[in-house]
């Protein structure tokens, strides 16, 4: 996959623990925060950035326990994600910013706009609500407790990767499995994400109770965008469109052709729905 523009990994300390991020340069333009989903990182956004960043200052960061970010010793509680962020947003001094997040990354934005309204001109929730599907909570938690904890090669994590999904470009799928791992003292491939997320008896993190974000998103009053895969086996229709009826200022929209990673499965309709929405 190549990407035209050229980004920089940064560090900043963020609750005791070293923080990585990516930095797409325009540090003049609006900031745009992209914050990844369970077992994620990153680069996930690499090509969502890579579009956008003339028009936006992009910032992606790693969550604890994620991709080049530290593992945390005292835990992932949903409230540390959103701590985290609250810190990560405070020390670069970012005002009045857009904010997308997927998947567990989405749960973490909901809680910040609701806590701190002033701070985000624009929200972006994908493919995540206050109720999940049993059936994609299931295989998520499957898929993570999938295959060895070391790999002879990227090429290797790549194939456990596409049995585990059909639709990504290949090249694409390259690219998340290069930067899902990283290479070991012994030569071999180990996963970046801590592996007591991996642990079938840890849950993979301790969600706020649906009554709860219910609540979060009523409280949530920039211009908000839901958006859903087609094939999504985590958001429902029935919850998104419950969804913008909560939402003081809230839209949705489907992606045809994409599960619940609808960068991946969709990029263009994906990159669509986004400039419709920010109108770029």
């Amino acid at each position: 996959m190549t990407l035209k523009h050229r980004v920089e990994d940064r560090h900043t300390t963020v609750s005791g623990l070293r923080w990585h991020y990516l930095d797409w340069g325009n540090a003049e333009a609006q900031t745009f925060f992209m914050i990844h989903g369970f077992s994620s990182n990153a680069h996930a956004f690499d090509q969502t950035a890579d579009a956008l960043c003339d028009r936006f200052h992009v910032i992606a960061p790693d969550q604890r326990g994620h991709g080049d970010t530290d593992w945390a010793s005292d835990g992932y509680d949903r409230h540390k994600y959103v701590e985290d962020l609250a810190r990560f947003v405070e020390g670069l001094g970012a005002k009045r910013f857009v904010l997308l997040g997927h998947s567990m990354g989405g749960m973490n934005v909901i809680e910040y706009a609701a806590r701190h309204p002033q701070e985000v001109e624009r929200l972006i929730i994908l493919d995540i609500g206050p109720e999940i599907v049993k059936a994609g909570v299931s295989r998520i938690r499957k898929q993570s407790g999938q295959g060895p904890e070391e790999f002879e090669s990227v090429e290797e994590v790549f194939q456990l990767m596409r049995s585990q999904d059909p639709t990504p470009p290949d090249d694409e799928l390259r690219q998340r499995a290069q930067h899902a791992v990283k290479q070991l003292a012994n030569g071999k491939w180990g996963w970046k994400y801590d592996k007591v997320l991996r642990s079938p008896q840890r849950p993979i993190r301790r969600a706020a109770p649906a009554t709860v974000l219910w609540d979060m998103l009523g409280q949530i009053p920039c211009p908000t965008l839901v958006i859903r895969g087609e094939t999504s086996d985590i958001l429902s229709r029935e919850t998104a469109q419950r969804m913008v009826e909560v939402l003081p200022n809230g839209k949705w929209v489907e992606v045809p052709g994409a599960g619940h990673r609808v960068p991946l499965d969709n990029f263009p309709g994906f990159l669509t729905a986004l400039r419709d929405y920010l109108g770029v």
